[in-house]
C-alpha cells in the first residue's frame, strides 16, 4: 500500500511538473512570434502629409507634414513628400537600398519605362512580416502637386498599405 501510495504522489508530481513545464513553452512560443515592422525606419526620410481610401487619387494638400500614425491601416493610401528633395531616380535607389538592408522582402521594384506609360515613375512592392504593400511615384495628372497653381513645391509619394498583420504586445 505503501508502495503505490508512493508511486501515486510521483505521478501526480510528474504530471503537475509535465503540464507546467507545458504551459511555460506555449507561452514562450506564442511570444517569440511577436513581429516587429522595418517600416518606421524605412520611413524616417519621408513627411506623412495626407491620407486617402484611393491608391489612384491624391488629395490636395499643404507641404505641412504631420506625424506617423502608430499602426498603418490595411486599404489605406498615405501621401508622402522625401526629405530631402531628391530626384525620382535617387529616391528609388535610397529606399530599394534600405529595404534591402532592413531584410524587407522586395517582390516588385520597377522603375523602367513600362511602367511610365501608366503614368508611374516608379513602384516598389514590398513585405517585411508585418506590412505589405506598395511605394509609387505618380506623374499623372492623379498628383495635386504636378498643377502650377498648386502651393506645395514637393513630389507626392504614395504608401499604400494592402495588408496589416497584426501584433502582439511584448509583456
Amino acid at each position: 500500500m505503501k508502495r503505490f501510495l508512493s508511486h501515486l504522489i510521483v505521478f501526480f508530481v510528474a504530471l503537475l511538473v509535465g503540464i507546467g513545464a507545458t504551459v511555460y513553452c506555449l507561452r514562450q512560443r506564442d511570444h517569440s512570434h511577436t513581429f516587429q515592422s522595418s517600416l518606421p525606419s524605412l520611413l524616417s526620410d519621408f513627411q506623412l502629409v495626407a491620407e486617402s481610401n484611393e491608391d489612384w487619387y491624391i488629395p490636395k494638400h499643404t507641404e505641412n507634414g504631420k506625424p506617423f500614425p502608430a499602426k498603418l491601416d490595411a486599404g489605406r493610401t498615405y501621401i508622402l513628400h522625401h526629405q530631402p528633395e531628391l530626384a525620382d531616380a535617387e529616391v528609388f535607389e535610397r529606399t530599394i537600398n534600405l529595404m534591402r538592408s532592413k531584410g524587407i522582402n522586395i517582390s516588385e521594384a520597377d522603375d523602367g519605362s513600362r511602367i511610365r506609360k501608366d503614368g508611374l515613375s516608379f513602384r516598389i512592392s514590398f513585405e517585411d512580416g508585418v506590412y505589405a504593400g506598395y511605394l509609387q511615384r505618380w506623374l499623372s495628372q492623379n498628383d495635386p502637386d504636378a498643377s502650377p497653381a498648386d502651393k506645395c513645391a514637393f513630389r507626392d509619394y504614395v504608401l499604400v498599405i494592402t495588408q496589416a498583420r497584426l501584433t502582439q504586445p511584448a509583456i
